[in-house]
């Protein structure tokens, strides 16, 4: 916990202290808590973006013109925003060539956790179903969290500048004013002028492209399935396009184009595969857009335009599941929403069943059950990292006005896969489960739900598939207070054994390396040395972060001599080796290290090495390695590692010097 001392300045100067609401003028939704938008009374079915985007100002200016329906009489409006300076708005009544757009007054309330809530005075009073559309001018600042900047020497093809977005889970509002809410779905329509010759693609479908002048192109783009605000994405470049399937395509830079698609060549067959299990794709084509390394996760769900670390390319296809976890996304994240931030565990839980359920029938069920174990011991790290008695150690954290990124974890993801198989191993067999699955979407297409949908709808299928006491049983033993709302471990007498062979034999031999202090090295080193599924490295890994106690010198010396550990280009590996040899005092990893921190800018894997180096006496080298890279990193991967550096600063002087040459 931070102790706000002088500390405390510097971080409520960063934005990364505690709001406070008492105060606050504006009230969150009573949807959805992490939104000031009132969505209980208005919402968008339609907003249009007529934009410019700015690389010499990095700066996207223009307009959004929303088109709201009244849920209740009312005689505002309410918005959310963040780092954006709004120069006006206006409404009216009707959206044609006669509209007449009337002043309007507003007003705005900074917070640093969730923005700046946007209230719009209307002078005539709007009535329950009435029609509505407000047009905001706008023009977004260096503030804003959801854009990343990078200069030409940070891409691949290094020739021109790059741009794009990363909305989930609130940071849309600082693109665009509007209702940041997954509560609220909405169709969108987009212009988008650049300066030529840059390439612009969004989370929709491309109409065409025209010269505006002798430097400018206007990108016109239509999305006729509405979304959730945090699917909005935008991405801009050197980027060409190449087809590898009847319905999939990359992009991504000339440079790279063809080791992408390479890796990426079965992408058509995943998206068959997931199809076959899910039912229709609703969203026509796939396309993958291979991001810059500076991409703070390894995939985001945008419809039509999948978001994609360069990390999933590593040559050896084994880091393409990534892909399939966001194709899974099409019918759970995107199809099917959460309602709220509480219940993200609605879109990964369920997106990460989907996705080992397809890696099952492509690599065999022991790939499965690898990640399965890897993931249940991912998120048990989390939850001891939240507290074991802290909601976020739940499947419904209590965000209590914090930033939901704040919540992001393993939890949602593997926590909630594993609820999901505890009720699959309930049914008869696992096609009853599918076709649960298919009726859940089905059910709830296009909509936005929490938890209690979802338990309702499971007791109607329950009851229709095993009548009487059958069901009455089954749902009986499904404790959802327990797997949902409890914080920690997972019900007891769950049933759930994700074991095999091969990890086995990966703990003995981590145990080896750790009981023989060093000194030996084990008969069976090619099993790690020529696994064909890397996870089995990764088991590995953990093995060594379990006994870290036990863990010297010697131990990693003779690891790294065996296994070239750190050299090795997995960053799955790296995401644990370089941590473990920070706290031990391995320091010939420090180099690679370095570098694998200045070239990767995907959280999950420098994070953690950011918090050994703080954790274990190297905060100032930690400041120093993210200064170099501070311009490289997105906004919300700098906030967060900023945070740890900050952390434990109190007391001394140095980096607090260094952090006020930094504010000043």
């Amino acid at each position: 916990m931070v102790k706000l001392s002088k500390l405390g300045f510097w971080v409520q100067l960063l934005g990364v202290a505690t709001c406070q609401f008492n105060n606050y003028p504006f009230r969150v939704s009573s949807i959805d808590p992490s939104s000031y938008a009132n969505v209980e009374v208005i919402q968008t079915t339609n907003f249009d973006l007529d934009i410019t985007v700015d690389f010499n100002q990095k700066s996207v200016y223009g307009t959004n013109l929303l088109s709201m329906k009244a849920l209740r009489d009312t005689s505002e409006i309410i918005l959310d925003t963040q780092g954006i300076i709004i120069k006006d708005a206006w409404y009216s009544f009707t959206n044609d060539e006669k509209a007449v757009y009337v002043p309007a007054n507003y007003e705005t309330y900074i917070d640093k956790q969730l923005g700046t809530a946007l209230r719009i005075y209307l002078t005539d009073k709007i009535f329950l179903g009435d029609l509505i559309f407000v047009k905001i001018s706008y023009q977004t600042t260096t503030d804003s969290t959801a854009i990343n900047w990078l200069t030409k020497e940070q891409t691949a093809s290094k020739t021109l500048a790059y741009m794009f977005t990363e909305c989930q889970p609130i940071n849309c509002r600082s693109f665009a004013p509007l209702q940041d809410t997954p509560s609220v779905r909405a169709t969108y329509t987009s212009k988008v002028t650049v300066d030529q010759p840059y390439v612009v693609n969004m989370s929709a479908n491309f109409t065409q492209m025209k010269v505006v002048n002798t430097n400018q192109f206007q990108y016109s783009f239509a999305q006729p399935i509405p979304i959730p605000s945090y699917l909005l994405a935008i991405s801009i470049g050197n980027l060409i396009s190449k087809r590898i399937g009847t319905r999939t395509s990359v992009i991504t830079e000339p440079t790279t184009i063809v080791d992408d698609a390479k890796e990426l060549q079965d992408l058509n067959t995943l998206l068959q595969l997931s199809e076959d299990y899910m039912g229709t794709y609703i969203w026509g084509s796939y396309t993958i857009i291979v991001q810059p390394p500076s991409f703070p996760i390894g995939g985001m769900e945008n419809p039509l335009l999948t978001f994609a670390s360069p990390t999933i390319i590593v040559g050896d296809g084994s880091q393409v599941y990534v892909a399939t976890h966001e194709i899974g996304h099409s019918w759970t994240g995107n199809e099917v929403t959460c309602r709220d931030w509480s219940n993200f565990w609605l879109n990964e839980g369920f997106t990460v069943f989907i996705e080992r359920h397809v890696s099952a029938g492509v690599h065999g069920p022991d790939f499965s059950k690898l990640g399965s174990q890897l993931g249940n011991q991912s998120a048990w790290d989390d939850m001891n990292g939240y507290g074991l008695s802290n909601s976020y150690s739940s499947l419904y954290p209590i965000m209590n006005g914090q930033d939901p990124e704040i919540s992001s974890s393993e939890v949602p993801y593997e926590k909630g896969f594993q609820f999901l198989k505890y009720l699959e191993n309930q049914m008869d067999k696992p096609a009853d489960f599918q076709a649960f699955l298919r009726y859940y979407v089905h059910r709830f297409h296009l909509q936005s739900v929490t938890f209690l949908e979802l338990r309702i709808a499971f007791k109607d299928f329950i009851t229709t598939l095993y009548p009487g006491d059958k069901g009455t049983n089954l749902l009986a033993k499904v404790n959802w207070v327990g797997w949902v709302q409890t914080p920690g471990a997972i019900p007891k007498d769950n049933g759930l054994d994700f074991t095999t062979d091969a990890a086995t034999k990966m703990t003995a031999m981590a145990n080896f390396y750790i009981d023989n202090f060093g000194q030996q090295s084990p008969t069976n080193i090619e099993d790690y040395t020529k696994a064909v599924d890397p996870q089995i490295k990764t088991v590995f890994q953990n093995q060594l972060l379990s006994r870290q106690s036990d863990v010297t010198y010697d131990v990693l010396d003779r690891i790294d001599k065996d296994l070239n550990t750190t050299l090795d280009i997995n960053p799955e590996i790296g995401q644990r080796w370089f941590p473990l040899c920070i706290a031990v005092g391995y320091d010939k990893c420090l180099d690679a290290a370095h570098k694998f921190v200045g070239r990767i800018g995907r959280q999950k894997y420098i994070l953690p090495i950011y918090q050994n180096l703080v954790r274990y006496g190297k905060r100032n080298l930690a400041y120093q390695w993210f200064k170099e890279s501070q311009t490289f990193y997105h906004p919300i991967t700098a906030k967060k590692i900023l945070n740890i550096i900050l952390s434990s600063a109190e007391n001394d002087k140095v980096v607090e010097k260094q952090i006020s040459k930094f504010l000043n």
